[in-house]
């Protein structure tokens, strides 16, 4: 269950905050810094200077230093134990600007009323704790409130700051919020609050199944903006209007969690979602979040972004290994979790939530990059698959597809074949290839086609695996497979043609002109190449008879190899994953004759210059 895991982070990862949950971490823009007379001495800005994060790095701008920008200090504050959007509920000693000076440059003309109400609400609270705790902090603090000059010079110190920011007071060195009699005193009313909300309520909690209290509302969520939450928080558990009630409970009476469960959820979900954090990774207003029941020693946040390297494979091997070890039997085994969350306005949405054994997950992240492997055009190197953030280019041209792709993408790596990529996926990618002719080499656009494809045989038993590479030794069986394969070698047989004749290459090849058609319209198309092919080879049989070459003689027997794999007339059209195996066909045969290409392009130039040279020499 959800929340039971994030309880179980919680317990596990952010025990001294549950041990002390009046209080949280926030973002304190500013410290007021009062003297012993309660007199103003000035502000203290509180910011760090953070490099700003750019995936891509312009042309040029390598020797240029990072961009940076000002993030805020976190400070231990009071915790409100009320919901702060109605009412007047101020915290102790540090608050928004609005609560610590009330209203100045940063009102607004419809905001008058309710900043002085927030203003003085707050001093009159800082006035009955410093009269019951007898703090001397705190007495300067309401002797500082006494003298509206000193409040007025505060305004006018920061008069140029945002809206919404935090200021804490300052006295004797420190903050007043890390006081030990300021602390104690906002323990005692926070238990005493949030005593008096779950009063009258009584039920099981879902998490913990003790049958206890029950607040009504729970804390809300923070780290959201991005994914189009409200700044102020958002809710998991939320019952506020009439048609998500059921049975006439009332807010979270309808899903019942004791104060602690649903703060244990809250600060783990705050945790993970906090700015920086190495569990979580956005993608187009979805937050994945990651984290294991227990640390291990291994990268699991890599092994999600890329290839693993040899040794984090070694590392993954070896805790797979363990799988079935008789140790297992003794321990409970590890977990990892994902889930992927947005927010609509106030509400957090689960997109998708995953729990599995680690070594399960982590077998399934080898068999994920394993399965996108493609043969490059190097010759001379291995199969490799490209890293997660190319495949989304895959997907989308701006490395952005909708939200379910991503999701479905994440699945599949985690969760292996129960989550096999369907239709959507090879959509995406031919779409992108029949737009751009590049896509038609892209190792991450062919790679996801090869993991539908054998993701469809292997749950369905349709078609047949596809390899990496071109295997000359198994013959094809698909007429699909044979039709990308077919147009690769014409394109090569025109290209072969042009060089021969020693005649510059036409702006639009046979694979440019026909690849669409043959991939949608397969009996039309092929009829039209092997039209044109035809005609090639009679050119090609000519200029074999004089410069006494062979060429003609290898493409006739390639293509009537091919021919016969055919087994007859092509259909009249493919489906979506045949023209994937149409794509695979094509660049598989494209790739070694690409290669060879190349390579005798490179040798061609290497002796005109060494010819040149021996002239210049003479």
């Amino acid at each position: 269950m959800f929340v039971q895991a994030l309880a179980g982070y919680a317990d596990t990862h952010l025990r001294k905050q549950l041990d002390d949950v009046a209080f949280e971490e926030r973002p304190v823009q500013y410290f007021l810094q009062i003297g012993k007379d309660g007199s103003f001495l000035g502000v203290i800005p509180r910011f760090t200077e953070v490099p700003v994060a750019s995936p891509k790095q312009k042309k040029g701008s390598a020797d240029k230093p990072p961009k940076t920008r000002l993030q805020p200090e976190l400070l231990s504050v009071p915790r409100s134990p009320a919901n702060r959007n109605s009412g007047l509920h101020p915290l102790l000693g540090s608050d928004d600007i609005k609560y610590v000076l009330g209203p100045g440059p940063w009102t607004k003309a419809s905001e008058l009323e309710n900043h002085r109400d927030r203003h003085e609400a707050f001093v009159e609270l800082l006035r009955r704790v410093a009269k019951e705790t007898r703090d001397r902090a705190l007495e300067i603090c309401a002797q500082f409130y006494d003298q509206p000059e000193q409040v007025e010079r505060a305004r006018e110190a920061l008069a140029k700051v945002t809206p919404g920011s935090n200021v804490a007071l300052f006295v004797f060195g420190q903050p007043v919020t890390e006081r030990d009699e300021v602390r104690a005193w906002w323990r005692q009313h926070y238990e005493a609050s949030t005593a008096e909300r779950g009063a009258g309520q009584t039920a099981e909690c879902l998490i913990s199944g003790v049958v206890g209290p029950i607040p009504s509302t729970h804390a809300k969520i923070k780290g959201t903006s991005a994914l189009g939450g409200q700044p102020a928080g958002v809710s998991l558990m939320s019952f506020d209007k009439p048609a998500f009630r059921s049975y006439g409970w009332e807010q979270n009476a309808n899903s019942p969690v004791s104060s602690d469960r649903a703060m244990a959820y809250v600060l783990a979900l705050n945790d993970l979602l906090k700015p920086g954090s190495q569990n979580r990774k956005d993608f187009d207003g979805v937050a994945f979040l990651f984290w294991l029941k227990r640390d291990v020693d291994i990268d699991y946040n890599s092994l999600l972004e890329e290839p693993p390297s040899d040794v984090l494979l070694d590392k993954a091997r070896a805790i797979i290994g363990l799988k079935n070890g008789a140790w297992m039997r003794q321990e409970e085994r590890n977990e990892l979790y994902m889930a992927a969350v947005s927010a609509t306005g106030s509400r957090l949405v689960l997109r998708s939530w995953s729990s599995m054994p680690l070594e399960d997950a982590l077998e399934s992240l080898l068999g994920f990059w394993e399965q996108l492997k493609m043969q490059p055009l190097e010759k001379d190197k291995p199969p490799r698959a490209e890293p997660f953030w190319k495949l989304l280019h895959a997907l989308d041209r701006e490395g952005r597809p909708p939200a379910s792709r991503t999701v479905a993408l994440r699945r599949r790596a985690l969760e292996g074949r129960c989550s096999p990529l369907g239709y959507r996926i090879v959509s995406d990618v031919l779409a992108r290839m029949r737009a751009d002719k590049e896509k038609r080499r892209d190792i991450a656009a062919l790679g996801l086609l090869r993991l539908c494809l054998n993701d469809l045989h292997a749950t369905t038993g349709k078609g047949e695996p596809m390899p990496a590479a071109l295997d000359e030794t198994e013959p094809p069986q698909h007429p699909a497979y044979v039709c990308g394969r077919l147009l690769a070698l014409h394109d090569s047989l025109q290209w072969r043609t042009f060089d021969a004749a020693e005649e510059a290459q036409p702006n639009a090849t046979v694979a440019d002109r026909y690849y669409t058609l043959m991939m949608n319209s397969p009996a039309i198309g092929v009829a039209k190449v092997f039209d044109l092919g035809r005609k090639h080879l009679s050119k090609l049989r000519k200029l074999d008879a004089k410069s006494g070459t062979s060429y003609c003689d290898y493409f006739t027997r390639r293509i009537c190899e091919l021919e016969e794999h055919l087994g007859g007339e092509p259909p009249v059209q493919f489906d979506l994953h045949d023209k994937a195996r149409f794509a695979l066909g094509f660049y598989h045969e494209k790739a070694p004759r690409f290669r060879a290409r190349k390579a005798e392009s490179i040798s061609t130039k290497l002796q005109a210059n060494s010819n040149s040279t021996d002239e210049e020499n003479q």
